[in-house]
């Protein structure tokens, strides 16, 4: 094999001196997402979004929940206003538009610490191989770009030393909290200026960048206030705010902060042992072969350490997302070790680190289902520790080292691909299964036969009982059903089962003790299991109200007040 290696050496040459290859690669990358995109009907998370951009201008206090995502639920509302007629594919483009600017990022701050273009192309490559399907425009991915924007203001601050760039990052935090509450964690961030210090040893700036870190915040705040003030959005914000404090003490849901802080702990424990997992056999083989312990390692040896790194990493991969945390974290620790006479490789790689650690704090099972989003910059490192480990142990045993980053960087992927074949969240079969639209207009999206189904039947059956812009009560993890029937919550919250039973009954004693007509409500039949605690409640109420059911199928049930009866 060693006679390949000239070969590989002049091909990488090659590929690092192409400046065109980043944007190859990501036009490659965009438009296969947009071809994904077209594919998929995730009735749970797309449609909390969806329900919130169709009625944040029109209907506010009907989706006051979604105020916590402030910054989100606007930008998708005025997509809406712009492109609402493209229905959920129009939000999937805008999805893929947001992954660009965050691929522009990446390659923005790799040319900005000296990192060649080649590793950013490698870097998009890993990053859109963790997006199993392509889904509406979320707060995730626009988290990401807070972050990243963040990062990269911070960094030409400290590479410039330019107390400018450093209040916009400022103002990009004062302004990013509002796109997801948790994303405050993202104040983690200024401890890049411990390493900025340690090697400028300027204390004086140090802490004129923290200062004007911290004007740049509030500035971001007080505009995110005055803008929800001239909206009329204020109330509307507070009574979402309120709401954190119940769910943060209620052990009964998984945003408590128990609930939390246990799926942080439990996922980095996780996140901890894969890092053992595909280090430990080329650590041996480094050890082995090393002039202290002075012993030649027999091919079976090596066969042997192969074969169990392969294995390693194969059962590491039944969750990718820890893999793919592990791989990154430890690439960002051995860069900043290994480039210890490179400021602005160090500082990138300690921004990395920040983002990827705090970055899915609020996330109800944490890196579990943030998905990639906080590896944005962290998989930068991947590619370039992988080439700095291959240098460092270049010559006659350079063959074994290439194989265990193949096997690893391969095996990855292939488990990558493995998984964009996966049904999205409620659907069943495969990718291939989806072949069927919902309708032409809204539901512009294939999804599988009994899924699709399912759903043009509850439609029809909801649109002969109400009007666009009625309240329905929609019970179950299906709040597309909102956006795609155009009808606003009932509770406050297009998704209130997600929140567990102590929320749900706040939610529904606070909009009956209100007064008002009874809704129309909607069951999603997977979730009416007699042992759940919201679905005695929601029992309760229909049997109290007098409901009666006018339209089941395999998967929903409509049920109508008295009222509406006939």
């Amino acid at each position: 094999m060693e006679r390949f290696l000239p070969f590989l050496r002049r091909f990488w040459c090659k590929v690092s001196s192409s400046g065109r290859l980043p944007v190859v690669v990501l036009v490659l990358l965009l438009c296969l997402s947009l071809l994904r995109g077209l594919q998929g009907l995730n009735l749970s998370d797309d449609g909390f979004v969806l329900s919130a951009y169709t009625s944040i201008f029109s209907s506010p206090g009907s989706v006051a929940y979604s105020f916590l995502y402030y910054w989100l639920v606007n930008v998708g509302g005025l997509w809406n206003c712009a492109f609402g007629d493209f229905g959920i594919y129009g939000f999937r483009v805008l999805e893929c538009i947001f992954l660009a600017l965050n691929s522009f990022l990446v390659y923005s701050l790799a040319r900005t610490a000296g990192i060649k273009r080649t590793y950013a192309a490698a870097a998009f490559v890993l990053v859109f191989s963790m997006l199993y399907w392509i889904e509406v425009f979320e707060y995730n991915t626009f988290s990401g770009f807070v972050a990243l924007l963040m990062s990269l203001f911070m960094l030409k601050a400290l590479v410039w030393k330019r107390l400018i760039w450093m209040f916009v990052a400022g103002v990009v935090f004062g302004l990013g909290i509002f796109v997801r509450l948790p994303n405050a964690a993202l104040c983690a961030l200024i401890l890049v200026l411990v390493p900025f210090y340690l090697y400028g040893k300027d204390l004086p700036l140090t802490f004129k960048m923290l200062g004007v870190a911290v004007a740049g915040t509030a500035t971001g705040v007080a505009l995110t206030f005055a803008y929800m003030y001239a909206m009329g959005h204020l109330p509307y914000f507070t009574e979402a705010f309120q709401t954190i404090s119940f769910l943060v003490n209620d052990a009964g849901n998984s945003h408590s902060t128990g609930s939390m802080l246990y799926s942080f702990f439990a996922n980095y424990a996780r996140v901890a042992a894969c890092v053992v997992a595909f280090t430990v056999c080329p650590a041996l083989y480094v050890l082995l072969c090393s002039k202290r312990c002075g012993v030649k390692c027999p091919p079976f040896i090596v066969f042997l350490l192969l074969a169990l790194h392969t294995v390693a990493v194969f059962i590491c991969l039944k969750n990718a997302a820890f893999m793919a945390n592990a791989m990154a974290l430890a690439s960002c620790v051995y860069a900043v070790f290994v480039c210890r006479l490179s400021p602005s490789v160090v500082l990138l790689a300690c921004l990395a680190l920040a983002m990827a650690l705090f970055l899915p704090l609020g996330s109800d099972n944490g890196i579990a289902t943030f998905g990639v989003h906080n590896l944005w910059l962290a998989f930068l490192f991947v590619p370039f520790s992988a080439v700095l480990w291959l240098r460092r142990y270049s010559g006659r045993r350079l063959v074994v080292h290439l194989l265990f980053v193949v096997i690893t960087l391969g095996l990855f992927l292939v488990r990558n691909a493995y998984g964009m074949f996966l049904p999205a969240y409620y659907e069943s079969g495969t990718r291939i299964d989806d072949v069927c639209l919902v309708n032409d207009s809204t539901g512009n999206v294939f999804t599988d036969y009994n899924t699709a189904s399912d759903v043009r039947g509850i439609l029809a059956a909801v649109g002969k009982e109400t009007a666009e812009g009625d309240t329905v009560l929609i019970l179950g993890d299906v709040p597309m059903l909102h956006y795609l029937t155009r009808t606003v919550p009932y509770l406050r919250n297009p998704w209130p089962w997600i929140f567990g039973e102590g929320y749900c009954r706040r939610q529904l004693h606070g909009v009956r003790s209100a007064g008002g007509a009874l809704p129309v409500v909607v069951f999603a039949r997977k979730d009416m299991l007699p042992v759940d605690g919201r679905y005695q409640l929601f029992r309760d109420f229909l049997k109290d109200n007098g409901y009666s059911a006018a339209y089941l199928n395999e998967a929903f049930v409509l049920f109508v007040p008295p009222s509406r009866a006939d």
